[in-house]
């Protein structure tokens, strides 16, 4: 996010807020997912907690990329999305 990236925390957990509670209390800024229909999460400030499946260039998952180090992953966002580091 202090990259300019919109992040989404996608469960398939019942309950939204909690997972959202549980980033507060880790030091990351979150909101469940209000129902609003969205097809983008365009908020820099804060991760969305959801269970949809949102439009989004690049998805880190189990079944997808696969997550070693956040240095890698980001770099790999980048390069997948065209966007030089901006730190």
């Amino acid at each position: 996010m202090a990259d300019g990236y919109s992040v989404v925390a996608r469960s398939q957990r019942v309950d939204q807020q909690a997972v959202a509670d549980w980033l507060e209390a880790h030091g990351v800024p979150a909101v469940a997912d209000d129902g609003e229909p969205r097809a983008y999460w365009t908020d820099t400030t804060r991760v969305l907690c959801t269970a949809r499946a949102l439009t989004s260039p690049f998805e880190v998952t189990p079944y997808g990329y696969s997550h070693q180090d956040w240095d890698a992953t980001a770099a790999r966002i980048r390069e997948t999305i065209n966007r030089p580091n901006s730190r």
